[in-house]
């Protein structure tokens, strides 16, 4: 193989390898990013709405126990909201961490084709300095030779060519991807002043509530209680649900004597709340897991909370899991018992006035005369 053959060659390498290394790989990240802001925009616009209305709620003195819940549910909305900024915080620092990379990647690039090039040019300058090209075509034994000769100096000509306009095109690149970093910049920190904006006014929304809370006499607190209580009954869904068990075999083996299972939420407490339901009790962020192998045949988003509620059908049992901020799973997944169903959501503590992170989780039997009391699911024999 000829010196000139394997240097086309080389460059060739050079230049696919620089386009690779330059193209773009950060589609995926930048569709998070924008689907995260749709998500606060929306947020924002809800909590605003409901800003008017607990306004106007509060020149009704007799309607405490709605200003209370309205204010309970601007609070859910505002931790949502908080949440999304901050994972929009932890999406840009680390679309801005590979951009960091990838510049560094491309200025080494650079650097080593700029040397290349140098010392293309210096060669071209020897060769013209010396007359080796004029004693290189010289030495051509026939035409053949020697047109041979000429199209060898043409493509090593070729060749700097080739490594000037890569120096060119990814140097512009580099300008491009310094752009875009000093944006994304940018967008971290307008995205971290709007993150503690956001919890500065969900504290401001917590003792707001809390004062009103504690004016509330204990018939307004249980009436109160009750309200919410029945917001979240799930016994009309889960009827209609029942009907779509028929024949499903994941977790076939659940019965009513299936107990020992682990807590859907991660290092969670049991708090009693009815016979068939349980309130666990979470960490924030903490994330909600299937109890028993099964099979999703429902999800739906609170219209009240906008939390949302899973269904997990076991055999012809049904499990749900209600209150979580955002859901992993998909209707018609096939689950395995501990996978990750979706995370915890916060939601008011009535009686003490406190912020908290609480998920519903519900059991029902195929027979709804049947009641299985839910927190016996966790107890070890």
């Amino acid at each position: 193989m000829t010196m000139v053959r394997r240097l086309k060659i080389v460059c060739v390498a050079l230049v696919v390898a620089a386009i690779a290394l330059a193209t773009p790989c950060y589609a995926q990240s930048t569709k998070e990013i924008e689907a995260q802001k749709k998500k606060i925009e929306q947020l924002e616009s809800q909590i605003a709405q409901r800003d008017r209305e607990i306004a106007k709620i509060q020149k009704d003195k007799r309607s405490k126990n709605t200003r209370v819940q309205q204010m309970s549910r601007q609070i859910s909305d505002r931790e949502r909201l908080l949440r999304q900024t901050e994972q929009q915080m932890l999406s840009l620092q680390s679309e801005i961490k590979s951009k960091n990379r990838l510049i560094d990647s491309l200025d080494g690039v650079v650097a080593r084709e700029r040397e290349l090039y140098a010392e293309m040019v210096r060669e071209a300058y020897r060769n013209y300095r010396q007359n080796n090209y004029a004693l290189y075509l010289l030495a051509s034994t026939n035409f053949v030779d020697a047109a041979r000769r000429i199209a060898n100096i043409r493509s090593v000509a070729e060749v700097r060519k080739a490594r000037i306009r890569l120096i060119d095109s990814l140097s512009d690149k580099v300008l491009r991807e310094r752009a875009a970093l000093n944006d994304k910049r940018a967008d971290l920190e307008a995205t971290r002043r709007k993150t503690e904006q956001h919890r500065d006014r969900l504290k401001g929304d917590v003792a707001a509530v809390q004062r009103e809370i504690k004016k509330l006499t204990a018939d307004e607190r249980r009436s109160l209680r009750e309200k919410v209580e029945a917001e979240e009954n799930l016994d009309a869904a889960v009827a209609a649900l029942r009907k779509m068990t028929k024949g499903n075999t994941a977790g076939a083996s659940f019965s009513a004597k299936t107990t020992g299972l682990t807590l859907p939420v991660v290092g969670g407490t049991v708090r009693e709340y009815k016979k068939n339901m349980a309130e666990i009790v979470g960490k924030k962020g903490s994330r909600v897991r299937s109890i028993y192998e099964g099979k999703v045949i429902d999800i739906r988003q609170n219209k009240v909370t906008g939390m949302w509620d899973v269904f997990i059908a076991h055999g012809d049992y049904i499990t749900s899991y209600s209150n979580l901020a955002d859901v992993k799973v998909k209707v018609k997944d096939v689950v395995v018992e501990k996978q990750t169903i979706g995370t915890i959501g916060a939601a008011i503590n009535i009686t003490s006035a406190q912020i908290e992170y609480r998920m519903v989780f519900g059991i029902y039997a195929p027979n709804p005369k049947q009641v299985l009391k839910a927190s016996d699911c966790f107890k070890r024999k």
